[in-house]
């Protein structure tokens, strides 16, 4: 798994942990969070590296 995909799932289990209920800015973050993730270079690399049936070099970008 990518290390910025790891990071952003760690916050995201923080937050929601030490969120009870749950308001409802917390899923403006939670897709916030899923936006940089899509625009990041290790998404892109991600989908190269499938694509072309080798292994990913992440680089936490």
């Amino acid at each position: 798994m990518a290390p910025l995909s790891i990071a952003a799932l760690k916050l995201q289990m923080s937050d929601v942990i030490r969120a009870q209920p749950l308001p409802p800015e917390m899923l403006v973050q939670s897709k916030n969070r899923a936006a940089d993730l899509l625009k990041s270079a290790d998404y892109k690399e991600g989908i190269s590296a499938l694509r072309e049936k080798r292994h990913p070099k992440f680089k936490g970008v």
